[in-house]
């Protein structure tokens, strides 16, 4: 059993051991008077002794917790480091002082290595905001760390990308192609931006081509329609009512072509009506001016009678030549309209009438004979009028009228006239 010296050399060595900060060799001195059996637990020196063992194991544990801590951070392994220093601090504020630096420190790091990685993995993920979100915070507690500056910049540029492209696929499927094209050209790249483009530009190439052509089909200019039409065909087969309204447009274009021929023929054989007329008219003049001759040189009694009876040939057939002429029609709703000679006539069947007015009563004289007959030729039906009555047609339904012709005759003195109407007919 120890005596009192021994117990007083054990205290002196681990107060030496204490004062160097070997807490372990001076826990170990220490210990060996507290674990004695035989010594008096109420005496001083067990007293003191058992103090600076709890003491030593303190700092025992605060200078392990350190060292783990240090190489922790050493390590940048920030987490352990903040959470190792967190613990000293808690256990003695005051510990060392570079504890607490190490701890702002540590909690700094770990929070940027955390917020950087979160915005990294929301970059991954293509979520946008919440990238743009985490590399700001990572930016306000350090604008430097790694590439925050370029991973933000990014992050807003994707962010910004998309919403272009979300707004570009919206107006798309709304088959809104002017704005998806205006959406969508300021992404080129991104995506599958460049195949939308395309297919929205050729859709809005051949909407505006269909429309053109739908316009000009509305006025009838089948031409222009046909072309309009065949470039939307060429670029999409299948393209709406395109093939049915070219095959409309080809019967239209025939049927106009049928009609001009007819119509062609119709001008020729009044030009040669007109000049068969002339040359009649001054063989008829020439005839009755030798006749007048014939009778003034013969003397007869009955002469002057004759002459001041004998009709001015020249003066009534110049005044046949120049009277009106005119076409009254009156369509299927009762709306009447006049035309001149020369002058289109515009119809709408089912039904429409025409009403030849010639009023020749002003070329009347003392000699003229008023039995004269003109023919109103429409199509293929010839009407014959006395004179002075009007003629008048009823425009069949379905019929298929380009001109109407009218000839006025006047055999007693060879006269004709030929006029002629081109007709439009409006299905």
């Amino acid at each position: 059993m120890p005596d009192d010296d021994t117990m007083q050399e054990w205290y002196t060595l681990g107060q030496e051991y204490w004062q160097r900060k070997d807490w372990k060799n001076a826990l170990r001195w220490f210990e060996k008077i507290t674990s004695n059996d035989s010594i008096n637990h109420s005496s001083r020196i067990f007293q003191e002794a058992t103090d600076k063992v709890s003491q030593a194991k303190t700092e025992l544990e605060l200078s392990d917790l350190y060292d783990r801590a240090t190489l922790a951070f050493k390590n940048k392994d920030w987490e352990q480091a903040a959470a190792l220093f967190q613990e000293i601090a808690h256990k003695r504020p005051n510990y060392k002082d570079d504890v607490n630096d190490k701890l702002s420190s540590a909690k700094k790091q770990f929070s940027l290595v955390s917020l950087y990685t979160e915005g990294l993995e929301h970059l991954r993920t293509s979520r946008w905001q919440e990238a743009i979100e985490s590399f700001e915070r990572v930016a306000a507690i350090d604008a430097n760390y790694e590439a925050v500056q370029t991973k933000l910049a990014s992050a807003k540029e994707q962010k910004r990308k998309s919403e272009l492209y979300d707004n570009g696929k919206a107006e798309y499927e709304h088959r809104h192609w002017r704005e998806a094209i205006s959406w969508f050209e300021q992404i080129k790249g991104h995506r599958d931006v460049d195949v939308l483009l395309a297919e929205s530009q050729k859709r809005l190439r051949l909407e505006e081509l269909y429309q053109k052509g739908a316009d000009e089909y509305r006025r009838e200019n089948w031409v222009s329609a046909q072309q309009h039409f065949n470039e939307v065909l060429r670029l999409h087969p299948d393209y709406e009512d395109v093939t049915a309204l070219l095959a409309t447009i080809r019967t239209k274009i025939d049927d106009e072509k049928r009609r001009g021929e007819r119509h062609r023929k119709a001008k020729v054989n009044d030009r040669n009506w007109n000049e068969i007329g002339a040359i009649v008219s001054m063989l008829s003049f020439v005839i009755a001016v030798a006749s007048l001759f014939v009778q003034v040189q013969l003397g007869s009694a009955n002469s002057n009678s004759n002459l001041s009876l004998m009709p001015d040939v020249l003066s009534i057939t110049n005044c046949l030549e120049n009277s009106d002429v005119s076409i009254i029609v009156t369509d299927s709703q009762n709306n009447v309209k006049p035309y001149k000679e020369g002058e289109p006539i515009q119809l709408a069947p089912p039904r429409a009438y025409f009403e030849v007015v010639f009023a020749p009563a002003d070329c009347a004289s003392p000699g003229m004979s008023t039995s004269y007959t003109w023919s109103v030729s429409v199509g293929n039906v010839i009407q014959d009028k006395m004179l002075p009555s009007n003629a008048s047609y009823l425009v069949p339904e379905s019929s298929d009228v380009d001109a109407l012709v009218i000839k006025i005759q006047v055999p007693e003195y060879g006269f004709e006239r030929s006029l002629g109407f081109p007709i439009t007919v409006s299905r």
